[in-house]
């Protein structure tokens, strides 16, 4: 039925289909809704060839309807999500970029953990690649029974192919930083495919091959063998092991790890994922039993074996294109997850072992005086045959040793050597200070166990003569390794914690807190001349001069800059090749005679900086949390002003209470601004990237500001844009809010002091390929040459003598927010005839996010709001502090509206549920008192509200969570102190008022 050009022309044709996907990932990016919906999907490579072929043999063994695999990974995503979000943030905030570097990052003084970690993942993974190749040989030789040039060289073509892939994608930049988004797309895609073709082979066995579901069971229960499989014994040891594996993978496959923390675009995916991943993986369990039953009463009595149930039994009822259908969903699930591992283990191999081995080389090969030079070219060089080396292993493997072992035994064998990093992975992370000792031997004690245990069995040889031959007893070896892993962990961690000799090991080689990686360079003196050299040739395109405070050349680089630019290089080479290479550069204590008092100097200032820096993070914390509290007093007094300015009859008064709330909103502004940089500087602040248009952000400032403008009799300029850029949308609307502050305050000044100088502030857009600039400028005083780099000093003014300034900061906040959303932040100005500030941002393709846009708001009901519209408007306020309470009653009274305050669960029932009363309009601050949040009292009267009531969540926390978890519950968001405008804007969009 098949010949072998025929299925050669296949395999092309999926090949250039995916590079076509691949390109177009790269060419045109998508929308985020659909970027997320691509991210889920491509967590979906935990399904490989076992999932299409594997699968099938397991449940015609055991009859398991759900692939407990798949089970653990739910499990994982739905009930481990916190624990999934924590890794994300440390691997985003750390630029992780392998499994071994995250879990590394705490002993970043070691070389061994990252290369025994990488070791593990090579022996553990390159057997699962060979299955891969295995699958689509076997599909291959069923296809065309007889040896032909296709079937004897698919494999070598394939391997070849996904080469090309690994090198295209992950060894095109030096930088480990980037996402893929092509590699992406190109996963998500043979996701689909992979859930297509199961999807058609259930339905065609179940109505095709049999009259319905009922009639597959029906004949299943008559048929001896396939009987079988529908009353063996469940096997909950079995089961309960691959949950376990399942868990496992979600944490420590490279893959997955790759895809899942690596590949992440944005926070918000996971969430999506948290749904999408779980009903993915249903889907392709649905399928499972219905083609193991089908096959075992149709093929096993003709000796097929049970891996081939998925592609031999269309091939038996010569349905040719379902055949071919079933073949392309092996080459998906192959394809995906050998690009994928391949990059992942040619990063780690390239970082952890390749490249330091390289430069140790060329240093003992070098002269006491040479310093080596290691040059991007050169590590991308290796990276690329790291990745190359690592599929000529696994075709190696897969031509000489796996082709004789099941699919599913080959992967329960790799997979439990994986496992046996995952003890170390959680406890690496929950407890404190561990000391390296504790994952080496942990790893290296239960991969000897996983040897001994698990694989000698397999091949036939027992050393210890135990009962290891069935795979209950396997099972059961893999939790003797784990618990071997976990005891041995155990016992070096208790011991460092009353041995001195092994508290001193672990106090040398890990940090305090696994959110914070120190680099412990800081014992060497790096020449500035040096450092600027080595970034020079691993950081091409960048402003090195940036880095260092002073330009010198021949002094010695301070402690904090050699520990940024430690991390930049690291960015590029990975860490342990890092601190070689700044090792090799740095002065040893063998060679300090020249610096005699200087470092006797340095220690002691160094002691009184850290003495300072630490109560300056004491203040800093302190001000970041206490922000909730400092807040409040100037809520309820806003509110109480806005309020008698809105009730002031008296002409003779409008001054004074005009004055009064203009006096309270400075006041705001400045605390705002303390706040804000205190958050800054404490690190609290989290970038939430997503798409949206540039305009939704400048016209309500433009609208804003217009007022202010025209009062100081300022032209304000605004050229509307569409385009649509990836931001955090908060941070980059604080940044465009001072820029156009400042704007508008020194032009006012500059016409104060020239009368008949031009009025103009501009603010619009400029396209950069792909990335736009956010230009604001003004007709002010300008900025001299000599101060421009001044202005951004903490409290810098350059006119200290006006009195409407306020604190100096504001620009201090602009540069720091643009450098946490890595926008490029210029200027450019001339005295006497302006200032023009710039921000670059990464910009997306606009048709595709308006074109989703426009469907969002044409299936939003609008009969809701005008029905809510007709009827009185009654409110409830979730508030605990009585002053602001107080205040917002008066405003809803002078609005109109019939308010009840509550403060805590019982009061709310009380009123909503026992009373009837029926608000449409919910405000609830978030914090109130013993730790109670606003968000669990209105949950709680959540069931006895109205369908169309509007809840509105308030509190002084800006965080991205709270953000989050109000958009989640279909909440409005309003910080602190709350303004009765944008109250009122709330209401009027949802017809109100």
């Amino acid at each position: 039925m098949f010949t072998g050009s025929m299925l050669a022309i296949i395999v092309v044709v999926f090949l250039i289909a995916l590079l076509l996907v691949a390109i177009a990932g790269e060419k045109f990016p998508l929308t985020d809704t659909k970027q997320q919906i691509a991210y889920s999907l491509a967590l979906g490579i935990h399904c490989t060839t076992w999932a299409m072929f594997g699968t099938i043999s397991q449940t015609s063994h055991y009859g398991w309807s759900l692939i407990p695999t798949y089970l653990g990974m739910i499990l994982a995503m739905v009930l481990g999500f916190n624990g999934l979000k924590k890794v994300a943030q440390f691997s985003i905030q750390h630029n992780i970029a392998s499994l071994a570097d995250f879990m590394s990052i705490r002993f970043n003084q070691s070389f061994g953990l990252p290369a025994l970690i990488t070791l593990v993942c090579v022996v553990g993974v390159t057997p699962y690649i060979a299955l891969q190749l295995d699958s689509i040989s076997s599909t291959a030789q069923i296809l065309l029974p007889s040896s032909t040039l296709v079937t004897d060289n698919v494999n070598w073509f394939v391997a070849l192919s996904m080469a090309a892939f690994a090198l295209f994608f992950g060894t095109r930049s030096k930088s480990l930083s980037p996402k893929h988004p092509g590699l992406l797309l190109l996963v998500a895609f043979t996701s689909i495919v992979k859930l297509l073709a199961m999807g058609a082979m259930t339905l065609w066995v179940c109505y095709g091959l049999f009259d319905g579901v009922y009639d597959l069971f029906r004949q299943a229960v008559a048929h001896p063998i396939a009987n079988q499989s529908l009353s063996h014994d469940f096997a909950w040891s079995n089961y309960s092991v691959y949950v376990f594996l399942g868990v496992v993978s979600m944490f420590c496959l490279p893959r997955q790890f790759h895809m899942t923390f690596v590949e992440l675009p944005q926070l918000q995916a996971l969430h999506t994922a948290r749904w999408v991943l779980p009903l993915y993986l249903l889907c392709m369990s649905i399928g499972v039993l219905p083609i193991a039953l089908a096959g075992n009463i149709i093929l096993a009595p003709q000796g097929v074996s049970t891996d081939s149930f998925t592609i031999a039994l269309p091939l038996y009822a010569n349905q040719s294109m379902l055949t071919i259908l079933a073949f392309i969903g092996g080459l998906a699930a192959a394809m995906a997850m050998i690009i994928v591992s391949t990059l992942a283990l040619g990063i780690m191999i390239g970082n952890n072992i390749a490249t330091p081995l390289y430069f140790l080389i060329r240093q003992k090969k070098a002269t006491h005086q040479q310093i080596v030079q290691l040059h991007g070219s050169t590590i991308l060089w290796l990276r690329r045959a790291t990745v190359v080396a690592v599929l000529i292993g696994a075709y190696f493997y897969h031509i000489h040793i796996s082709q004789t072992m099941p699919l599913v035994n080959s992967g329960f064998i790799a997979i439990a050597l994986i496992a046996q990093l995952f003890p170390s992975f959680v406890l690496n992370t929950a407890l404190p200070r561990p000391p390296v000792l504790s994952p080496i031997l942990a790893i290296v004690s239960g991969a000897l166990a996983w040897f001994g245990l698990i694989l000698l069995p397999s091949i036939g040889v027992n050393p210890f003569s135990l009962p290891l031959a069935n795979d209950e007893q396997q099972a059961f070896a893999l939790l003797y390794s784990i618990l071997i892993n976990i005891s041995l962990y155990m016992l070096v961690y208790t011991l460092t914690q009353f041995s001195p000799l092994f508290t001193r090991l672990g106090q040398q080689k890990t940090t305090d807190d696994a959110s914070q990686q120190s680099t412990n360079v800081t014992n060497y003196f790096i020449r500035q001349s040096e450092l600027v050299s080595l970034c020079q040739r691993l950081l091409p395109g960048r402003n090195i001069q940036s880095i260092f405070d002073n330009i010198d050349e021949q002094h010695y680089v301070s402690h904090e800059e050699i520990d940024h630019a430690l991390v930049l290089v690291a960015n590029q080479v990975g860490f342990p090749t890092a601190k070689l290479l700044f090792n090799a550069i740095a002065d040893t204590p063998e060679n300090r005679n020249e610096m005699g008092d200087w470092i006797t100097q340095t220690q002691v200032l160094t002691q009184a900086r850290d003495s300072a820096e630490r109560a300056n993070e004491l203040k800093t914390k302190f001000l970041a949390a206490a922000g909730h509290d400092l807040m409040q007093p100037f809520n309820a007094a806003q509110l109480f002003a806005a309020v008698i300015a809105e009730k002031n009859q008296d002409l003779r008064l409008t001054d004074a209470t005009t004055g009064l709330v203009k006096s309270l909103d400075n006041a705001e502004n400045l605390l705002t601004m303390l706040i804000d940089m205190t958050k800054l500087e404490s690190g609290v602040i989290t970038p939430n990237h997503q798409s949206f248009g540039i305009d939704d952000i400048i016209s309500p400032l433009v609208a804003e500001f217009s007022i202010i403008a025209q009062q100081a009799n300022i032209q304000l300029h605004y050229v509307v844009s569409k385009q649509v850029i990836i931001s955090d949308k908060l941070l980059l609307k604080r940044i465009i809010q001072n820029l156009l502050s400042n704007a508008i305050r020194y032009t006012s000044i500059h016409h104060h002091s020239l009368p008949n100088s031009k009025n103009k502030v501009l603010i619009g857009v400029r396209i950069k390929a792909s990335q736009i600039q956010v230009w604001v400028c003004d007709t002010g005083p300008g900025i001299p040459k000599d101060k421009q780099t001044l202005i951004f000093n903490e409290f810098a003014q350059l006119s200290p003598k006006t009195n409407q300034l306020g604190l100096g900061l504001g620009l201090t906040i602009v540069e720091k927010m643009a450098l946490l959303l890595d926008h490029p932040l210029a200027l450019y100005s001339e005295v006497g005839r302006g200032t023009r500030f710039s921000v670059t941002l990464p910009r997306v393709n606009q048709d595709s996010f308006y074109q989703q846009q426009r469907k969002q708001n044409h299936a939003q009901p609008i009969a809701n709001a005008q029905a809510i519209s007709q009827t009185q408007l009654r409110v409830l306020l979730i508030e605990n502090d009585e002053q602001i309470a107080n205040a917002m009653l008066s405003t809803f009274a002078a609005w109109g509206y019939s308010a009840k305050w509550v403060s805590n669960s019982e009061q709310a029932q009380a009123i909503v549920v026992l009373e009837g009363f029926a608000p449409n309009l919910i405000i609830c601050d978030y914090h109130l008192d013993f730790g109670i949040t606003g968000i669990a009292v209105y949950l709680a009267i959540q069931a006895h509200l109205s369908s169309r009531h509007i809840a509105v969540l308030t509190t002084a926390d800006r965080s991205v969570d709270i953000r989050d978890t109000a958009s989640e519950l279909g909440m409005y968001y309003l910080p602190k102190p709350i303004k009765p405008v944008a109250l009122k804007h709330i209401l009027k969009r949802r017809g109100l008022i």
